[in-house]
Parts: C-alpha cells; structure tokens; sequence
C-alpha cells in the first residue's frame, strides 16, 4: 500500500470537499480510492471529529504528557511522528507519534493501539526503543520511541562506502531484530531501507527497525490483529513487498514474509538496484501483483555486470570494481539471495535466524544450505571452517 499517495488524495478531498467525488472518479487505481474512500466515511462519521477541513492543519499543541514538541519529522496517512524532547525525569529526545485531528475512529485507534503494544513488548537493541504512551486533552493517542538519528541503511552503506562484508555485518543485525519480533509473535510487513536507520553508537553503526504500523500478530500473546487486515487491502510497500501480500492473502502472512522481504534488502544492499521494477507511482494492483509474482529475479553476480551507466558508481560504492564485486557475489551469495526470493514460500529460508545461519557458513567457507551439494563445490569446503583459498576465514561476531 502506498501510504503517500494515499495521503495525498486523502488530504486533497478535505481540502476542497465539493472536488472529493471527482478526484476519486479520476483515481486510476480504483483500491486506492475506495481506501480513501472508507476514510472520508470513517472521517465524517466521528462525533469528536472537527468540524472543517481547515482545522485538520491546525498547529498541534506545543506539549504531549511531558514531552516539548520541536519539529514534525514525518507522516502517514493517520498519524504524524515529531521530534520531541523531554526535561524531566531525564533529558532526551524522542520521537513521539500520534494521530492526526479527526482520525480517531475505532479503526484507526485500535491499529494506532495495535502498534504501540508490538514496540512495548520488544527488547532488542536493533529494534527503536519504547519510552512512552498516553493520550491527549482532545482524545489522541500518542507514544513516544526512541529517537534514531540516522540513514536509510541502503544510504548509509553507500555514503559510508562499505564492502560487501560490513554490509552482510550490519545486515545480519537487522536478521536478529526481525528475529526477535518473530519470536514475540510480530511479523513486520514493511520491511524496507527507510525503516531500517542506521545511527553512529560510540563509532559504530546500529541498525535501528522503526515503524510496526501495520504489524501483524502471530501469536496468542501478542497484541490482537482480529479485524485489522483486510482481504482486498495491499498491505506494505510494493517495491519490498512478498509474493502472497501482492496476492492479497492475509492468511498465508507468516515469517517468510519478512523474510522475503529481508531478502530484496540484501539483493539491493549487495548489488545496488532491486530484482525487480515496482514503483510507487504505479497505481494498478493488477501490474504490481504480476510484477512481484511473475517476474524473474537475476542472480546478484549477473545483475552487477549488466550494462549499466552507473555500475562503476554502484561498485565504487562498495568500495570495490565491478567485475571484483561479481566474482565476490558468485557462488553462495548468489544461491542465498535467491533462495530467500523464493516465489514458493516452502522454499524460502524458514526465518531470519536460518537466513543468517546460511550467510554465517558462507563467511566460513563452509557449505551453505542454499547451494546444491555437487561434487565440484563440496571438495572446495572444509568443515573446519578453513577457507579454501588456503587461510583462516576472518572472524565476525554474528548475532545467531
């Protein structure tokens, strides 16, 4: 789902009312407006809802529980997320989230409700940290997280200029925090760079996972998501969407989707460009879903040394030269990527923590799961971990 150009259309029906019927009529993607639609309904359909469009963009209040709002840092389609920061009892920034004036429907209140208990329950240092929770004078909800100060973890890398191996480092520290929500019983569902921020921590680059606004619910003692996905709904962003969530399959929603989706972020991570082209300016479910499902993902090693006026810029930014990067991609990368884009998602690694086990192997030179047991690749193995180029493999702290 395209939370901004929903956003957009949303915004531009309150804002001339008497023009709502016809932007809709004008909507090409015919899912998207019957969203927006259901929100204009669910909008004029609060009793506590302000009266004129005009006040939707009122200056929100300088204060939230004990938090000093400072400035707007980002929005969706219900909710805004500031910048805010705290005196007492301890002095830190926060980011604080909460809903937008007119949108406290029992809808959007129960997924607002839905995301703040997902980042209570999780501890762990790769996912932002819960602070807060309260809501305000006029009724809203609001929660306020740790404050990442940080790059989409695709830039970060690039401007960073990190090889292959610091990115399968800081990529299999995000698997523990995908990890670790799975083993709560949360499964994502957006996984993409943008919600992936990397901070500097004493020198150090953390990956940081934000944003369980569409979150889903695996277990008993999760939070309930009864109600809260709809069949007919996309759910996610295309460009780093599964298979079964373009299908629109609530029901086949498991751990294999973040999986999938953390595979597209290590093909893109390795090679700089995405298997396959979904943009957001598309707006026909019917081409997204058959682009996702049916098109046809090139082994990393491939894609690099296709023809390509930026390839030198992409290997430079990983610090090495294209037909370098190629050679490094070759072999079990290849095989790892591919099989966590599995089309089937029977074929997919199980979960993140099986992804990194394989990525782990690979970085020991030892035979990766992924990869065909032929006799001309196991011979080049050696179960001491030894690499076969004829010395140790270099040691990495890996989190599973």
């Amino acid at each position: 789902m395209d939370i901004e150009a929903e956003q957009r259309l949303f915004d531009a029906c309150l804002a001339a009312p008497g023009d709502a019927a016809r932007l809709l009529a004008e909507c090409p993607d015919r899912r998207l407006a019957a969203r927006v639609r259901r929100l204009l309904e669910l909008h004029d359909a609060e009793p506590q809802r302000l009266e004129t469009p005009a006040l939707l963009g009122m200056a929100p209040p300088r204060r939230v529980g004990s938090f000093e709002l400072l400035e707007r840092l980002g929005e969706g389609g219900i909710g805004e997320v500031w910048l805010a920061e705290q005196q007492q009892p301890v002095r830190r920034h926060v980011a604080l989230k909460i809903i937008k004036f007119g949108l406290g429907t029992q809808e959007v209140l129960a997924r607002f409700e839905l995301e703040r208990q997902t980042l209570a329950m999780l501890t762990h240092p790769t996912v932002a940290r819960f602070h807060d929770a309260g809501t305000t004078p006029d009724g809203r909800p609001w929660f306020a997280m740790e404050y990442v100060p940080g790059l989409p973890i695709t830039r970060f890398c690039d401007e960073q200029r990190l090889g292959v191996e610091e990115r399968l480092a800081l990529f299999a520290e995000v698997c523990a925090g995908v990890q670790h929500a799975h083993l709560r019983g949360v499964i994502h569902r957006d996984l993409k760079p943008s919600n992936i921020l990397v901070m500097q921590v004493d020198g150090h680059p953390l990956p940081k996972i934000i944003d369980f606004g569409i979150a889903k619910a695996t277990t008993a003692t999760s939070p309930a998501t009864d109600g809260l996905t709809r069949v007919g709904h996309l759910l996610g962003t295309p460009e780093y969407m599964s298979p079964e969530q373009a299908q629109l399959s609530p029901l086949d929603i498991d751990a294999r989707t973040d999986v999938y989706s953390l595979g597209l972020l290590l093909y893109e991570l390795l090679t700089g460009t995405r298997p396959y082209e979904v943009t957001r300016d598309c707006f026909d479910p019917a081409v997204i879903t058959r682009e996702i499902v049916d098109g046809e993902v090139e082994r990393p090693s491939v894609r690099v040394l296709r023809p390509d006026p930026a390839a030198d810029l992409r290997a430079e930014a990983r610090n090495t030269t294209v037909r370098q990067l190629a050679a490094r991609l070759r072999g079990d990368l290849d095989w790892i990527v591919l099989k966590a884009l599995e089309k089937d998602r029977n074929r997919r690694y199980a979960s993140p923590g099986e992804l990194c086990a394989d990525l782990e192997r690979a970085a020991t030179d030892r035979p990766v799961t992924a990869g065909p047991p032929s006799l001309p690749y196991l011979p080049g193995k050696f179960p001491g971990g030894h690499a076969s180029r004829g010395g140790p493999a270099p040691a990495r702290s890996w989190p599973f």
